[in-house]
């Protein structure tokens, strides 16, 4: 069967492909997320956030940031990851004015200026709406 590929279910994954907020204000990536921002490996998350617009830019980070947040492994490492981010949500008094759930994202390049020497992705949602 020339040029066709086995498609093994075994090995298949939920596809979700957004970002999720849960009522105790993890910040959820699934594992899909992951696989297609090319994210597996990723030891810390930077939070930005935009107060006018409400929203908020998340940078994946190589190597684990002080400043930002560390990156729990779900499942043994095989189902994405996510972040404890009350504390970011609280001092923004963002808690209880959010609504949980999954959200689109948009990706925005980052200036080498901003970043050291390597150009970087801000993963970007909009608090006002999800999708």
């Amino acid at each position: 069967m020339d040029g066709f590929q086995l498609f093994n279910n075994k090995n298949s994954i939920r596809v979700v492909d957004k970002i999720t907020i849960t009522k105790n204000y993890l910040v959820n990536f699934p594992s899909a997320f992951c696989k297609i921002n090319n994210l597996e490996g990723k030891k810390s998350v930077l939070i930005y956030y935009n107060e006018s617009q409400k929203r908020i830019g998340l940078e994946f980070m190589d190597e684990y940031d002080e400043r930002g947040f560390k990156i729990t492994k779900s499942a043994e490492g095989k189902n994405g990851g996510y972040i404890t981010a009350r504390g970011f949500f609280a001092i923004n008094g963002l808690v209880d004015k959010i609504r949980t759930g999954r959200y689109g994202y948009e990706t925005l390049e980052l200036a080498k200026e901003q970043n050291g020497d390597c150009a970087s992705r801000l993963f970007v949602i909009s608090l006002e709406g999800k999708n």
